[in-house]
């Protein structure tokens, strides 16, 4: 699928943002001297730079990966792929950390919960 050269730019300025939202999630856990891979324990509840703005800027990154790089390389398969990939996020990584976070950190987790929104 041939896009028009400004949607390509634009996706890979998608692209850019994600890193960008990543990167910011990465140093907030590096600050709050927490482990960043879902499969090592957490010793503290990150709610602060861009994780006021969405639980999950890591899993959200991927998402605009997949999205600016259908844009900048005209492919659809990566927005098909998209949907899909945040239902299996959602379920199978998301749901599982949210569960582990409630019973570590109890109703400070529940109040941010709260305030922050899963995704956007």
């Amino acid at each position: 699928m041939a896009l028009p050269e400004p949607a390509r730019r634009a996706g890979w300025g998608l692209v850019a943002v994600a890193l960008l939202i990543a990167g910011a999630a990465e140093l907030s856990f590096l600050r709050a001297g927490t482990a960043t891979l879902p499969t090592s324990p957490t010793t503290a509840l990150v709610a602060g730079g861009v994780y006021r703005f969405t639980r999950n800027p890591m899993y959200l990154a991927m998402t605009l990966v997949l999205i600016g790089l259908g844009a900048a390389l005209g492919s659809a398969w990566f927005w098909l792929v998209a949907p899909a990939a945040v239902r299996l996020v959602t379920r199978l990584a998301i749901a599982r950390e949210e569960a582990y976070l409630t019973r570590k950190f109890g109703d400070a987790y529940l109040a941010y919960m709260g305030r922050v929104r899963r995704w956007l």
